[in-house]
């Protein structure tokens, strides 16, 4: 694996990142916010939320956002001191249950030997009214690009918008109260999800079924009615049904 392309270019922000974070300065600083960064890279994205502040009644400034980011690498200098790093696994974070409000995770889950391991460890250390922003490059990107990936960053993604629902419903995330975004002509899906208090343990991904899924009330309306209804359906359907008005718009960094 590549390692300097996990780290990033440091020279720019990621652009599929941009009118995502962006939204959070128009829309979630109202509120001291703990944030964790997995799989920071360079550190860019946890030196953005590091740097923010929210604005309190008397239009003072708040305390800063408090930052905390994982990764197998160290991060770039330029962006260290905005956030406190800690060098490790993923898989296995070292902090206490319920610390954190949001989780932000940008294209570090396509490099998971577990991903539903991963977002069981993130889920438990998300706070009962947390929220997990997730970005993964999609399946349609990866067969595009198939030789470029193999032959200089050796990964690829397998992730559809159906599967993560599936995934991340499993994994104890309130997948019914979700945001989704992709399109055919975009190369990744991203998702906003809070947790789902209600689910104790991950489920077996081998044992439960979208039926079963369905019988629990753990998939999104939309999905929920077209699983009821035909059993089966293509990721194009429900990203032709969603891809406007039902979610909210992140196309602002084009």
């Amino acid at each position: 694996m590549n390692r300097e392309y996990l780290r990033g270019d440091i020279n720019q922000l990621d652009q599929i990142a941009h009118g995502w974070l962006n939204l959070f300065d128009v829309t979630m600083w109202d509120q001291f916010l703990t944030v964790l960064d997995v799989g920071c890279g360079d550190g860019r994205h946890a030196s953005w939320w590091g740097t923010r502040r929210p604005w309190n009644e008397k239009e003072e400034f708040a305390p800063f956002t408090q930052c905390k980011a994982i990764d197998l690498f160290e991060p770039h200098y330029q962006y260290a001191s905005d956030f406190e790093f800690q060098q490790g696994d993923y898989h296995k974070l070292p902090w206490a249950k319920d610390t954190f409000d949001i989780i932000w995770s940008h294209y570090s889950l396509q490099y998971s030997t577990n991903p539903h391991k991963a977002l069981w460890e993130w889920r438990r250390v998300l706070k009962p009214d947390g929220r997990l922003y997730l970005t993964v490059p999609s399946h349609d990107y990866w067969y595009k690009e198939t030789v470029y990936h193999q032959i200089e960053h050796n990964w690829g993604s397998t992730f559809t918008l159906i599967g993560l629902i599936y995934m991340l419903a499993l994994c104890g995330y309130d997948t019914s109260r979700g945001y989704y975004y992709k399109t055919k002509k975009d190369p990744y899906i991203r998702v906003d999800v809070p947790v789902n208090i209600t689910l104790k343990k991950p489920l077996n991904n081998l044992g439960v079924s979208l039926y079963d899924l369905l019988d629990l009330k753990l998939l999104p309306p939309h999905m929920a009615n077209i699983v009821s209804s035909k059993g089966i359906f293509k990721d194009e359907e429900l990203i032709t049904t969603w891809v406007t008005g039902m979610i909210r718009d992140y196309r602002s960094d084009y």
